[in-house]
């Protein structure tokens, strides 16, 4: 039998709509000659607090400068960091065009701090989503449910959905779908752009 369609549809960013081959870290540590594993220490629970809007990534980054091994601006190297992992899946951003032209709604849904969440609503994704959801201005990040209530409350609020299972989201970490799933949201472990595809049925 096959699903309903979606009202609308939540997509994570890392991992689903965004495909670097390696995380910015990974590659800076084989472009400096650093220690991946070391350098990963930086994201520890102070950036946590970035991804909800209680600290600041460029002084989180001129605290641990050091550690970076990096003597130029702070500006600069977000500008590298984001310019590494601007990879998009853009078989998967055709689809949700093409899903939004026959009037399901799409949102972004993502933990991201502030800067970065700048840089995908206005250089990644400009015109793709209805609403990027961000975790730094909800002020809980995923899997948190308040994340997802947060959203599913904003919703009907504009009349986008009755209820929690007129929303599709697809995300590549389960702990997010069991989360999302268990307040009745249509949670799906991201595979491919097919299932999207199956879906929406586009």
């Amino acid at each position: 039998m096959t699903e309903p369609k979606p009202r609308a549809v939540l997509f994570d960013a890392d991992g689903v709509t965004i495909i670097p081959q390696a995380p910015f870290s990974v590659q800076y540590a084989a472009a400096h000659g650093l220690d991946a594993k070391v350098l990963g220490s930086f994201f520890d629970e102070r950036f946590g607090e970035a991804l909800i809007g209680k600290r600041d990534l460029k002084e989180l980054l001129e605290e641990r400068r050091a550690l970076w091994q990096w003597d130029g601006s702070m500006e600069d190297l977000l500008k590298q960091w984001f310019a590494a992992e601007n990879v998009r899946n853009e078989a998967l951003v055709t689809l949700i065009q093409q899903a939004r032209k026959n009037g399901i709604r799409c949102y972004l849904a993502t933990n991201q701090e502030k800067y970065r969440t700048q840089f995908i609503k206005e250089s990644m994704f400009p015109g793709v989503f209805d609403k990027v959801f961000s975790s730094a201005d909800i002020g809980v990040k995923k899997p948190d449910p308040k994340y997802y209530r947060f959203i599913i409350d904003e919703l009907r609020r504009s009349q986008v959905i009755t209820e929690p299972g007129d929303l599709a989201y697809f995300d590549d970490q389960s702990s997010n779908v069991e989360s999302a799933g268990k307040l009745g949201i249509r949670a799906y472990l991201y595979s491919d752009v097919s299932q999207v595809e199956k879906l929406l049925q586009l």
